[in-house]
């Protein structure tokens, strides 16, 4: 059995900060991927590819994170939309 899902029930037992952040997103990747990966929770930097999927280049993740949590914050964070709305702004990301 994979430990993930283990970690993910110790992770919902924490207290999580009100406001998520790029910092917090990546503590969530070293805490549920630690015992698997040396580089949980960092970004990647090296290019990864995956059958005919080209995944982000590592050169660009950290400014594209950090572009898509401004936005989320300049959006408050969805709070005061509603469904349909919601669901839209959610599936752009």
């Amino acid at each position: 059995m994979s430990i993930v899902p283990l970690r993910l029930i110790q992770l919902n037992k924490q207290d999580h900060p009100k406001v998520i952040s790029s910092d917090y997103l990546r503590y969530i990747h070293w805490f549920l991927f630690q015992d698997l990966f040396v580089w949980a929770g960092k970004y990647r930097i090296t290019r990864l590819f995956l059958s005919n999927t080209t995944f982000a280049y590592p050169e660009f993740i950290e400014q594209e994170v950090n572009k898509l949590f401004r936005y989320l914050q300049e959006q408050n964070y969805f709070q005061d939309l509603k469904k349909q709305e919601f669901c839209h702004e959610l599936a752009g990301f």
